[in-house]
């Protein structure tokens, strides 16, 4: 599976939850002015009740440190951040986190 189809599977289980989850992928995002784009995390998805941010990796691709410092002060800001990758997807991990975007109490 690659990054792709990993990521319009997950854009199908956010469509499908009640409500919808929102998401936004940043991979592709560049920008040359903003030194701190670089290793942001590949989505941010937003629930009812929730945020998370989640790195996608797929094949034998490895977080890079500058990903890894981004998850970190992600985390250490509080937030909820993970990777995700094909195997998150078929053990039903990627559909339970996004169904809790709904669910958390805030």
């Amino acid at each position: 599976m690659t990054e792709t189809e990993l990521l319009a599977a997950i854009a199908k289980v956010c469509e499908a939850a009640g409500p919808p989850v929102r998401w936004v992928h940043l991979g592709g995002v560049r920008r040359e002015r903003c030194r701190w784009v670089p290793g942001l995390p590949d989505l941010l998805l937003v629930g009812a009740a929730g945020c998370c941010w989640r790195e996608l990796k797929c094949g034998s691709t490895r977080v890079t440190a500058v990903q890894a410092s981004w998850l970190d002060a992600l985390e250490a800001a509080g937030q909820d951040v993970a990777l995700w990758g094909p195997l998150d997807l078929a053990d039903g991990t990627i559909a339970r986190e996004i169904t809790a975007l709904n669910n958390r109490p805030r």
